[in-house]
């Protein structure tokens, strides 16, 4: 279209806008000054050309553009609109350097119309720069009541309350409100995704303190538990909750007989006591199998299910049969795939297959090696191998959920201060195996493709695994571990050519990294075509089989000698 009518404005600003969306500022602004040339008058340009140069922290362009903007809008007399221009010209110029030019605006703004979102957002911001905590906290949660899906408004709450004295200073202005438990589980929820573990913790132990028998804050509290992690913790919340609601069930499987399997371990790894006294089992009520249980009995079969995986990844493996055997009577035959608990019960089904490769009672005596992973750590977890000749249990650092993705620098998702919270539990000095990146390609690089942040899939890997290379670089630095990189597992068979792409990309970094030992086991998984996953290594159609860990022996050998 524009080789024929070169100053077409649709086609002009459709482009600009693409790369805009992209992330390709310095593109977009070509195609919009473009544009601009043959348009002067047309807002949409200078409303565009103000964010491409926000984009490129280029604030006082910004500024000019956010002017000329704000002229034309004077001119329609739109006063809702004016006062919107209005706060980006703040934004540019307190960016810039004149952050007081930048905070009247705000002011005037909120001063005309007290409820204004975006000034209020900016004002509050200002605050928090100003160091004005006890100023900017009612400002954002007067925020979150308005827009409580706001995703930026719950980040600059996350990161209020990360500190210590942030907590504080919500405990101060929750204690002049009602605080329903569903209000402080709202907040603990808000918090945690960006990663204010502490506070999340604090808010969904106050809401289940409020309502003791709620299975959902319970199964909350847990889960954001884990992600410090404290499975002794996890334990002990699971252990008293179903000690203090006992008629409480899930089909056949009730909080009482889950309590009488674990009520004589003090903690997760103890030996039973015998001498504890059983509660008495409650009558339950099956539900038909064409019927799914109602929400709370679910969070209650996620709940049971977060027990088996504790247990699990602190090494009691003795225990977690008796667990599943209570647990997989409720959920056998029914569609738990398509529920809001679906990753919960993956993780129970996973490691109550797992269970048949181990031998019970596990040796305890072998020293350990330690391997970090996502999901995939439970397959290796416990196991025995030899290395650098010598047996070696196989101790996992689960970080649930991570991608590499995740570890970004400019990304406060949980799954990253998970990450950093689990990885030191490695003494100094360990050997640590990372198997990270399949989650990475499940979904992420084709989208970015899809949405021209990328051009090609292999670039999509090699900025996730540059991200991953440098965090672990930062790992070594911090505590003088020894790291193996995995590759990542093409079990999946709608991505496994997305992995072997990854896998490629992952081992030329690494042999890149003097730091970095790569472990050859790329070509053992598959068949001889490449095609489809080795009949012996299929588990359950997300995770490889224990039985490939020769395999893995045997590339820790080649790096070892």
């Amino acid at each position: 279209m524009l080789s024929a009518v070169p100053r077409d404005l649709h086609s002009l600003r459709r482009i600009g806008e693409i790369y805009y969306n992209a992330k390709h500022y310095d593109k977009a602004t070509e195609y919009f000054l473009r544009a601009l040339a043959s348009y002067p008058q047309e807002p949409t340009l200078h409303s565009l050309l103000a964010d491409c140069y926000m984009g490129l922290k280029q604030y006082h362009q910004a500024a000019q553009y956010c002017n000329s903007l704000l002229d034309l809008a004077k001119a329609s007399g739109d006063i809702a609109l004016i006062r919107e221009i209005k706060v980006r010209l703040g934004d540019a110029l307190y960016l810039s350097g004149a952050q007081s030019a930048g905070i009247q605006l705000y002011q005037q703004v909120i001063g005309e119309e007290p409820e204004h979102f975006n000034a209020l957002f900016s004002y509050g911001k200002a605050l928090i720069e100003h160091a004005e905590l006890s100023d900017s906290m009612p400002v954002f949660l007067k925020l979150l009541v308005h827009q409580s899906e706001n995703k930026k408004v719950r980040n600059v709450l996350a990161d209020l309350v990360r500190t210590p004295e942030g907590r504080a200073e919500l405990r101060r202005e929750l204690a002049a409100i009602p605080k329903p438990a569903s209000a402080m589980a709202f907040l603990a929820m808000v918090v945690k995704e960006f990663g204010a573990i502490e506070a999340a913790i604090e808010l969904y132990a106050e809401a289940l303190a409020g309502e003791p028998s709620s299975s959902s804050h319970a199964l909350n509290l847990v889960h954001v538990v884990e992600l410090v992690p404290d499975y002794e913790r996890v334990f002990s919340i699971i252990k008293k909750f179903c000690y203090e609601n006992p008629n409480l069930s899930v089909g056949p499987c009730s909080c009482a007989k889950i309590y009488n399997l674990i009520r004589g371990h003090s903690s997760i790894n103890t030996e039973m006591e015998e001498d504890v006294p059983a509660l008495p089992l409650p009558v339950t009520r099956e539900l038909p199998l064409d019927q799914m249980y109602p929400p709370d009995q679910l969070d209650l079969m996620a709940f049971f299910c977060t027990l088996t995986k504790a247990l699990y990844i602190e090494g009691n493996i003795e225990l977690v049969p008796l667990v599943t055997g209570a647990i997989n009577p409720a959920r056998e035959g029914r569609p738990m795939h398509t529920t809001t608990v679906r990753n919960e019960v993956a993780y129970h089904c996973c490691i109550s297959q797992l269970l048949e490769y181990h031998k019970l009672p596990r040796d305890r005596s072998p020293p350990a090696i330690y391997l970090a992973g996502d999901s995939h750590a439970l397959v290796s977890a416990y196991q025995t191998i030899k290395f650098q000749g010598v047996p070696h249990t196989i101790t996992p650092l689960l970080v649930t959920g991570l991608k590499c993705w995740h570890l970004r620098p400019d990304s406060d998702f949980f799954p990253k201060f998970n990450f950093w919270n689990v990885i030191p539990r490695a003494p100094r000095g360990s050997h640590v195996i990372m198997q990270f990146g399949e989650i990475d390609c499940r979904e992420g690089f084709v989208l970015a493709v899809q949405k021209c942040i990328y051009q090609s899939i292999e670039e999509g890997c090699l900025v996730a695994i540059n991200i991953y290379i440098n965090v672990l670089l930062e790992v070594i630095a911090k505590y003088d571990y020894v790291i193996y990189v995995h590759p990542a597992v093409p079990v999946i068979n709608i991505t496994r050519d997305i992995v072997k792409t990854f896998n490629t990309v992952l081992k030329r970094r690494v042999l890149e990294t003097p730091a970095l030992k790569w472990l050859e086991m790329i070509d053992c998984f598959l068949t001889e075509d490449g095609k489809d996953l080795k009949p012996e290594f299929e588990l359950d159609g997300t995770h490889l089989n224990p039985l490939y860990l020769p395999y893995l022996e045997e590339a820790l050998a080649k790096v070892t000698q």
